[in-house]
């Protein structure tokens, strides 16, 4: 998955899901069927430059706050009321966020090209 999510470009992202696709196979047929089918909506993420798709592709951060997430719904058990949930949540979603940016590497790069790219769309402070 390394090889495809950081190829140059399109055509170098099919020639890495197509080793990909020839070693899985056999064990993920429907997978590797699904990855065909949809090809084309993930030829777009090779338009990007190199710095955005790594946040795209990246899910540490995600999977980190759902763990996070789910802890704390694992501990507390029991909620009186949706209300109460979702303040608990919440307040869990707001100790998992990330500091100054310190887990995203290259977050100054990957600032810039999402600016350059989507001139106009990104608020600057």
């Amino acid at each position: 998955m390394q090889t495809i999510q950081s190829a140059v470009d399109e055509p170098a992202a099919a020639a890495a899901f197509e080793t990909f696709a020839r070693t899985w196979q056999t064990r993920y047929p429907a997978t590797i069927g699904l990855w065909r089918a949809h090809w084309p909506r993930f030829a777009a993420l090779w338009r990007l430059p190199l710095e955005i798709r790594r946040v795209v592709l990246c899910t540490n951060q995600i999977e980190a706050t759902n763990a996070a997430l789910r802890k704390v719904v694992r501990q507390h058990g029991y909620f009186p009321s949706a209300q109460a949930a979702l303040a608990t949540l919440c307040l869990a979603a707001q100790e998992a966020r990330p500091g100054t940016g310190a887990q995203m590497p290259r977050r100054k790069q990957a600032l810039q090209a999402f600016t350059v790219h989507f001139e106009g769309r990104l608020p600057l402070p």
